[in-house]
């Protein structure tokens, strides 16, 4: 008993291992697009960082809430997003007012916690929404 026991026990952990994944690096698990988008981002603290192949949750638009709708606008449209903490917003959200190349603004509530994701010159970048200021697309 105690040999099928052991047995077990030593077929089961290679399992166990895998299902564990390891020691990953977040750093590596950004998620980079094939479609290069180049932006300007300025965080809450005005520090501006230039990054390219620039995604937003991993996707090449921007989603949020538009009254009881969910818009999705591609980057290709987009001129610049600003950020605004301070308006009225639903709970877990931040306003944002995108700015069309076309010169239409269009106010979005997006997730607080919603990140973008790119690579710079000193390596891959991450941010949270609400740790941003703008994002000025080139």
């Amino acid at each position: 008993m105690k040999k099928i026991l052991l047995l077990i026990s030593f077929s089961l952990f290679p399992v166990l291992l895998w299902a564990m994944g390891g020691n990953k690096d977040s750093a590596n698990d950004i998620p980079l697009p094939e479609k290069n988008y180049s932006v300007i981002i300025t965080d809450t603290q005005n520090v501006q960082t230039t990054a390219s192949r620039v995604s937003w949750e991993g996707k090449i638009y921007f989603q949020g809430r538009r009254g009881d709708a969910l818009a999705t606008i591609p980057f290709e449209k987009i001129a610049q997003i600003d950020v605004n903490p301070n308006a009225v917003a639903p709970p877990g959200s931040i306003a944002t007012k995108v700015t069309l190349k076309s010169g239409e603004a269009i106010q979005l509530y997006v997730k607080a916690t919603s990140k973008t994701y790119g690579e710079t010159s000193f390596g891959k970048f991450e941010i949270y929404l609400r740790d941003l200021q703008k994002i000025i697309f080139n």
